[in-house]
């Protein structure tokens, strides 16, 4: 139910549910990447306005119907489902994939797909214009979110999806599911645009000026803090081979009109097509998994030290730039080196991935966790103050010495942790290093406890 308000001078827009684009909090309060966006719009605008997020796409359409809400921000929304309502300048484009898993070797275009099964997003322009293009099959189904869609195909209940890049980086991270295959970038954008009632006309150019005026250094910033992925740089085999298989194709047209050859020429081409498809698919899953291996932890599964200091630089450039304050933690398992010289290495080894793992237990959605050394971690905690950064690492405490090993109930395990609070004029390496400090301090004075500017808290006793 949607609360009602006594002045109508607050324009109410709509968001759909989907971390990291938009959740609620532990406050209950709107957070994610379109929250901030937003934010920053709205600073260009002399107009109060308030988000409002709904569960899914058809509670918003269903909700800006009934007169509840007068605009929304979404992806690729279809204009017939919000009457009387026009678009803003666009936000963000994101690149549109084919993907499938990787033992779908032989398809390579949407035209393949006509008698298979294909999954798409519900209520969204680029589906239906997909869906109008290739004569609505019948085999084609539509879901109603990029995680229903993402888990079918992992399922194995299509055998491709059509989803825009940040969507499916956002819902592989909440899985774990790493085995898909990009087999090919459409020709088509996603867009991200305000819709916004005709009664607001003034609200729309007013914010299609703030849009043109918005630095994209900020935006870009958002979106590494946000896990919003809408480029990859390294998958570009495609861009590569497909012009070359056009340039093929006529050499080969060609070489028709001119020896009458036909039959044979067309199974050369076939082979070659076939072979050029495999090698496409191959050298995308290969390079997806280069660039994968780059970036994170092979024991953990975590992001590995240079993402983590890559979202720790773009934090610091964010509070410089817009004050947004953020507080790290440094954590080590207590008297790890005892725990490998007594159980030996592949339970130390098991230790390391079972503490990730309770790490990830209690942080938020949108937290950055990496391993950062031998028996370390690192924590980033965007838009949290100490206070709240310090009741995190209590839990966190706590949650870890809860910790059983079925074959070992007898291994006890316990960690130490520094925290800091980004400060004026911080580095990366003052900031990191005011954490290392609080986690010495924590280290001597008994471990299994947290320390930051003098302030202590022990855990329970592990």
């Amino acid at each position: 139910m949607l609360p009602t308000f006594a002045s109508e001078k607050v324009v109410r827009i709509g968001v759909v549910s989907d971390a990291p684009f938009a959740y609620a909090n532990e406050h209950y309060a709107i957070a994610g990447f379109l929250p901030d966006l937003h934010a920053e719009i709205s600073q260009g605008v002399n107009q109060s306005t308030q988000l409002i997020m709904f569960e899914s796409r058809s509670a918003l359409i269903k909700a800006y119907q009934e007169g509840q809400i007068q605009g929304a921000l979404v992806i690729d929304p279809q204009l017939n489902e919000f009457p009387k309502a026009s678009r803003s300048k666009e936000l963000l484009a994101m690149p549109v994939y084919l993907l499938s898993r990787p033992n779908n070797n032989e398809i390579t275009d949407l035209s393949n797909y006509k008698n298979k099964n294909l999954g798409l997003l519900a209520d969204s322009a680029l589906s239906e214009q997909l869906l109008d293009e290739h004569q609505r099959p019948e085999s084609w189904k539509t879901y109603t979110s990029p995680a229903e869609l993402v888990n079918a195909l992992a399922a194995s209940k299509v055998d491709a999806i059509v989803l825009n890049q940040a969507s499916v980086a956002a819902q592989l991270r909440k899985i774990g599911w790493h085995q898909l295959v990009k087999v090919r970038e459409l020709s088509q954008k996603s867009q991200l645009v305000y819709l916004l009632n005709q009664n607001q006309a003034p609200l729309k150019l007013a914010m299609n000026e703030a849009i043109e005026q918005l630095e994209r250094s900020i935006v870009s910033a958002l979106q590494l803090k946000w896990g919003v992925e809408t480029s990859d740089n390294d998958w570009s085999i495609t861009s590569i081979t497909l012009p070359l298989s056009i340039a093929f194709l006529f050499l080969i047209v060609f070489g028709i009109l001119t020896n009458r050859k036909l039959k044979a020429e067309i199974k050369k081409r076939e082979a070659f097509e076939q072979q050029l498809a495999v090698l496409n698919v191959k050298a995308q899953s290969e390079r997806q998994q280069a660039q994968k291996e780059a970036r994170t932890d092979p024991l953990t599964g975590i992001d590995n030290r240079r993402k983590f200091d890559e979202y720790l630089n773009s934090q610091i450039q964010l509070f410089n730039r817009k004050g947004n304050v953020f507080c790290l933690m440094i954590i080590d398992i207590d008297h790890f080196k005892l725990i490998n010289d007594e159980f030996g290495h592949d339970v130390g080894d098991t230790v390391l991935k079972d503490v990730s793992h309770s790490i990830s237990e209690i942080i938020r959605p949108y937290d950055e966790l990496g391993r950062i050394g031998g028996e370390e971690f690192g924590v980033i905690l965007p838009d949290t103050e100490r206070l709240e950064a310090f009741g995190i690492a209590e839990r966190i405490l706590d949650h870890v010495v809860d910790y059983k090993n079925a074959n070992y109930p007898e291994l006890a395990v316990s960690v130490s942790i520094g925290l800091s609070e980004v400060g004026e004029n911080d580095s990366t390496d003052a900031i990191f290093k005011r954490a290392d400090d609080a986690l010495y301090q924590s280290k001597e004075n008994g471990r299994n406890r947290v320390t930051e500017n003098h302030q202590s808290y022990s855990g329970t006793a592990a």
